[in-house]
């Protein structure tokens, strides 16, 4: 597939070709001059800023309308049901109602694609074989560009642009690698289903969700950890980058003891699967308490002491300060956030109503982080999706 604008040079099909779907629709939307950016006070721009992907005429209207405390208000609770898409421009919704990832179930293109796989196996004829991994790949990418397609368009167009940052910001949070194994087929469903629901919900539900994924739990390899063969890698990742940070508290044994606990989280042709046989049974000892051995509830123990542990307000809260408020956000405010995350059993939209007032505090730390995407949105740029 080829994304870009309706005109396209040949200079642009190369950074396409080096650079991929991504990069070129940020660079060739971007084309914006001074005279585009709307004219309003400069704590409203600021607030539009952090809120959006960048401030436009429209959003700008709709703030004046709506005034900043029931403009963010409406941001931090978007007016639409859970599980449902968010509302688009018609000429972008048809863009992703289109995608093979919108129209197919995640597993039915995971048993395909699992099949199409096997089959290269019984391919004898060396340039018959070839031409077959070849085409099993470019499948596996033109997935993994429709995920990224999609997440643009929205970023763009959604007028829940605070979603939309957050859907950004938990997704590198709980970040996977799309060429491993066939994670490009699961990513756009792992956006969809464990990520976006929750970016605005409470952090423990949001754990929950990334811990059952199957891309998660295929990229931390996880769906091969199972009693006396243990595997670390999702344990530690799960409490150093997820949950409690490098300097949360852990110890090594702690990290023996949550993998001992996941023990059976995998993978059946595309979905999650507790599987009893590959779990460890026995009593565990996690960050000094006992979890007793019962199968998949124990994960829930772990998962519920992991996200209301101390050090998780403090990590979490933290990133999302870097992330909205500053490069060196101050002390006194990520404790802040922190305790407003513990108060609220980590309630993701009560911290960021904390850190986003609509008017003066943490708001004035703000240092200015102007993505390209600020760029794109007041232009008007049309971006758009066809296959090469």
């Amino acid at each position: 597939m080829e994304v870009g604008t309706a005109k396209e040079s040949d200079p642009v099909r190369a950074v396409n070709r080096a650079c991929g779907p991504l990069f070129l629709l940020l660079v060739a939307s971007c084309a914006v001059g001074p005279g585009n950016a709307p004219s309003s006070r400069g704590e409203d721009l600021l607030l539009l800023n952090r809120v959006t992907w960048g401030a436009n005429p429209s959003s700008a209207r709709e703030l004046a309308r709506m005034g900043p405390a029931r403009y963010l208000e409406a941001q931090l609770q978007p007016a639409q049901e859970v599980g449902l898409p968010p509302a688009l421009p018609p000429q972008a919704q048809a863009q992703v109602d289109a995608m093979t990832i919108t129209q197919r179930p995640v597993d039915e293109l995971a048993k395909e694609m699992e099949s199409r796989r096997k089959s290269l196996d019984l391919l004898r004829n060396d340039d018959e074989k070839k031409a077959a991994q070849q085409a099993y790949q470019q499948e596996l990418t033109r997935l993994g560009r429709e995920a990224a397609a999609r997440m643009l368009l929205r970023a763009l167009y959604s007028p829940w642009q605070l979603r939309e940052q957050m859907t950004w910001f938990w997704m590198n949070h709980f970040n996977v690698f799309q060429f491993k194994a066939n994670l490009r087929v699961l990513v756009a469903d792992y956006e969809e289903r464990a990520i976006r629901p929750h970016a605005l919900g409470r952090f423990r539900e949001l754990l929950g969700a990334t811990a059952r994924h199957p891309a998660m739990l295929i990229y931390l390899d996880n769906a091969q950890n199972a009693a006396n063969r243990i595997n670390e890698n999702y344990a530690r990742e799960l409490m150093e980058l997820h949950t409690l940070g490098v300097d949360g508290g852990y110890t090594q044994r702690d990290v023996q003891e949550l993998a001992r606990v996941l023990t059976g989280f995998g993978v059946r042709e595309g979905l999650f699967e507790f599987i009893p046989g590959r779990h460890d049974h026995g009593n565990k000892l996690l960050l000094g308490r006992a979890i007793r051995g019962r199968g998949a509830a124990e994960v829930d123990e772990a998962l519920d002491l992991l996200a209301r542990h101390p050090s998780t307000a403090r990590f979490i809260c933290r990133k999302l300060a870097l992330f909205l408020v500053s490069d060196d956000p101050s002390e006194v405010l990520v404790e802040r956030l922190a305790s407003t995350f513990r108060s609220t059993d980590g309630d993701i939209a009560a911290v960021l109503r904390f850190l986003l007032p609509p008017s003066s505090g943490p708001l004035s730390e703000r240092s200015s982080r102007i993505p390209c995407t600020t760029s794109c949105r007041p232009c008007g740029s049309r971006t758009t999706t066809r296959p090469s």
